[in-house]
C-alpha cells in the first residue's frame, strides 16, 4: 500500500474504515488469483513464487504516518515470501538478517545461477538450514530530508543484532531487547556504536563513485508520478552547515503537517493544500518543497502573479529548480513578457545540463 490509500471496489466500501487494510485486501486477492490461475493449469507446483514488499507504513511509530523520511524498522522491515515445492520447506521460517537485494540471487541459486549478482548474496543456504559464507550487514538510507527540506539524511546499518543510525543525534538500538527501536542505547554500548559508525563509513566510501546522488533521465510522465509519490526532488537545498544538523526525528510533527499538505495537494484540493503549506512556511522558511508546492498550487488556481512572488522568494532563499525555472518562463510566457520568458527557460536547460 501506498498513501493516499485508495483501494478499488468492492474493498474500498468493504474497509470504508481502513483504506490501508482495503489496500492490503486487494493485493491479497489479486496475488490469489494468480496462485488459482498457476494452480488450474497444474504450473504452481513447478513455479518459484516471490513476494516480497518495497517498504512498510509507520502507521504512527515513531510520530511517521507514511514513510520516506524516517529509517527505523517500522518502514525498512518488510515481509519475503518464497514458494518452490520440492526445494523450499513449505512453512520454514528464516530469523537472520536478510535484504531485499538477496532476493534476486536467491532466485537465481534456486534456478541453477548460482554466479553473484549485485551486491546481494543467495538465502539458500540459510533456507536450508546451513550458515552462510559471507556475514550479512543491511544499510539503508534516506536523502529524502536532504533533498526536499533541507535537513540532514539518514544512514543505517544494521549487523549482529543491532542497528545504527547516522543522525545529527545518533541513535543505537539492541533489536533483541528493543525490537520497536524504542530505547537509544548509544550511551550504554558507546564500543558497538564506534565498530558499526566505523562499517558504515567504510560502506558508504566504498559506494562514494557510484552511489545514489547521480541523476538519471526518465520521461516527463515517470518523472510526474514519482514526484507525487515523494521520489523525486524538484528543488535543490542549499548544502549548509545549519541545514545538515537539523535532525528529521525533531521535526516530525512539523513534517506530518507538510504531508497532509501534500496528500490535499495530490487529490487536487489546492486551496486546502495551500493553506497547510503558508503554515508550515511560516514555521520553517527554509523547506525547499514548500516553495515548490505554493508555486504550483497558486498555478494550478490560475493565480499567477502569486505563484512568480513564490518562486522570486525561493530564489532569494537560495533554492533553484529546473521546474521552478521553467514555471517562471511558462509564467512570463503566458503574460507576454517573452525575454524574461526565454530568460528563465535558458537558466532551466543549464540547471538541467549541470544534474546530467
Amino acid at each position: 500500500p501506498h498513501a493516499p490509500y485508495v483501494p478499488p471496489e468492492p474493498f474500498r466500501t468493504r474497509y470504508r474504515n481502513d483504506p490501508y487494510a482495503g489496500e492490503i485486501a486487494y493485493t491479497d486477492a489479486v496475488v490469489g488469483r494468480m496462485i488459482e490461475d498457476l494452480s488450474s493449469r497444474k504450473l504452481l507446483d513447478a513455479t518459484l513464487i516471490a513476494v516480497v514488499g518495497d517498504h512498510g507504513e509507520g502507521l504512527g511509530e515513531h510520530g511517521e504516518q507514511t514513510h520516506s523520511l524516517l529509517i527505523y524498522n517500522s518502514t525498512i522491515h518488510v515481509p519475503m515470501l518464497l514458494h518452490l515445492p520440492g526445494l523450499i520447506p513449505a512453512a520454514k521460517t528464516v530469523d537472520h538478517l536478510s535484504r531485499t537485494i538477496d532476493l534476486a540471487p536467491t532466485i537465481l541459486d534456486y534456478l541453477g545461477f548460482s554466479q553473484a549478482i549485485g551486491q546481494g548474496t543467495s538465502l539458500r543456504p540459510m533456507v536450508e538450514g546451513t550458515d552462510l559464507d559471507a556475514e550479512i550487514m543491511a544499510y539503508s538510507e534516506s536523502l529524502y530530508p536532504s533533498l526536499n527540506l533541507g535537513w540532514s539524511e539518514l544512514r543505517a546499518l544494521e549487523a549482529d543484532g543491532y542497528r545504527f543510525i547516522l543522525a545529527p543525534r545518533p541513535e543505537l538500538y539492541d533489536l533483541g531487547e528493543d525490537p520497536g527501536e524504542t530505547k537509544n542505547r548509544i550511551d550504554a554500548f558507546p564500543e558497538v556504536a564506534d565498530r558499526l559508525e566505523r562499517r558504515l563509513a567504510s560502506l558508504m566510501e566504498s559506494m562514494s563513485g557510484s552511489n545514489g546522488h547521480a541523476r538519471q533521465l526518465v520521461d516527463s510522465r515517470t518523472h510526474e508520478m514519482l514526484q507525487s509519490l515523494g521520489y523525486v526532488s524538484s528543488g535543490h537545498s542549499p548544502k549548509t552547515e545549519a541545514a545538515s544538523r537539523v535532525d528529521p526525528k525533531d521535526n516530525i510533527e512539523l513534517w506530518t503537517k507538510i504531508e497532509s499538505g501534500l496528500a490535499l495537494f495530490n487529490q487536487g484540493d489546492d486551496s486546502g493544500a495551500l493553506d497547510v503549506f503558508k503554515r508550515a512556511l511560516a514555521e520553517d522558511g527554509d523547506i525547499p518543497i514548500l516553495y515548490d508546492h505554493i508555486g504550483w498550487s497558486y498555478i494550478r488556481l490560475n493565480q499567477y502573479d502569486r505563484a512568480e512572488k513564490t518562486y522570486r522568494q525561493a530564489i532569494e532563499h537560495g533554492f533553484d529548480s529546473v521546474d521552478l525555472r521553467t514555471n517562471l518562463g511558462l509564467i512570463y510566457y503566458r503574460w507576454g513578457e517573452y525575454e524574461k520568458a526565454e530568460q528563465e527557460l535558458q537558466t532551466a536547460l543549464k540547471l538541467e545540463e549541470g544534474d546530467l
